[in-house]
């Protein structure tokens, strides 16, 4: 294994390349799918404090790569949001299509929810190049000969108005349940619609709409109205009140705190971790049933699933060490 020398001219060329980009080793590396095994925002940081005297030439020769071709992450501003809405409506494009056209790598590329928060204002940064990389594509496409309608049009027979007694049978049945949203679509993505999503049932529970579009409202209150009650019981090893249903178990505030503490760790995001550690993980696991167990969400999880997901990820921290 070729290795090369951290000298002070290495450590000011890379401090150099930092400094211009404003990018540090965590974002450098999250914005890559092709990361070579072994390299960690760490092991960087230890380079540009001069604690570590040589490295993998690979590893070096990606950083410095990487460093020249970033761009930095940017503010979207509103002339940007308009001309992005104003392209998605001359091309009659969704997100999710746009996010099937992007490149496969090496950056890391923003899913169809990504694109929308950008969209609509919830996320007002973004990195450059993956930035760009849509605005192109959306700009090289063309025009649709349809005329641009503000929102979607739904069959008025698939709506319905959603009345108060709807949103509360929602909320009562997602008490019942004891389930997040995100917990929903994780375990259940199954019995679910494919166009269902957290934000839409978001706003079904807080009367964010007035209407709903009925197939989606039905599917997903008979697969809530199929999970069974779980009813409050109190585990005196933790500290506040957990709910357990058959196959299931509290996770405790330590096995939070645990999950919590290596996920920081991760040099890589959740749902690449979930790709790279599948045989390893639960059945059926995903990115936000990790968060929603993690952020105290989802308070109990099928019996033994934590303490799986724990050992996957100490496998893959040991994975990241040198």
């Amino acid at each position: 294994m070729e290795r090369a020398p951290i000298t002070i001219d290495i450590i000011k060329e890379l401090k150099a390349l930092q400094e211009r980009s404003g990018v540090t080793p965590a974002q450098l590396l999250k914005s890559r799918i092709d990361v070579p095994d072994g390299l960690n925002s760490n092991l960087i940081g230890l380079w540009l404090s001069g604690k570590i005297r040589h490295a993998r030439a690979e590893h070096l020769d990606f950083v410095r790569s990487a460093w020249r071709e970033t761009k930095g992450s940017f503010t979207i501003t509103d002339d940007i949001r308009d001309e992005m809405t104003r392209l998605f409506e001359a091309k009659q494009i969704d997100c999710a299509a746009l996010a099937r056209m992007l490149p496969s790598g090496p950056y890391r590329f923003p899913n169809a929810q990504t694109i929308w928060f950008w969209k609509d204002g919830r996320i007002t940064t973004a990195d450059r190049i993956a930035f760009d990389e849509v605005m192109r594509i959306l700009r090289a496409l063309p025009d649709s000969g349809a005329a641009p309608t503000a929102k979607p049009q739904f069959d008025a027979s698939k709506r319905e108005t959603l009345t108060a007694e709807m949103q509360k049978k929602f909320e009562r049945e997602l008490e019942r349940a004891r389930v997040s949203l995100p917990g929903l679509i994780a375990e259940h993505k199954d019995l679910l619609p494919a166009d269902l999503t957290v934000q839409i049932m978001s706003k079904w529970k807080h009367g964010r709409v007035k209407t709903v579009q009925s197939d989606l409202f039905k599917a997903a209150l008979a697969v809530l109205k199929s999970l069974p009650s779980v009813a409050p019981t109190q585990d005196q090893s933790i500290s506040t009140w957990q709910y357990v249903s058959e196959g299931r178990e509290p996770i405790t505030a330590e096995q939070r705190e645990a999950l919590q503490s290596k996920l920081d760790r991760l040099n890589t995001t959740r749902p690449e971790f979930v790709r790279r550690q599948a045989k390893s993980l639960p059945e059926g696991i995903r990115a936000p049933m990790i968060t929603s167990w993690a952020n105290g969400v989802t308070k109990t999880a099928k019996s033994g699933y934590v303490d799986q997901l724990l050992k996957a990820l100490d496998e893959a921290l040991s994975e990241q060490k040198i």
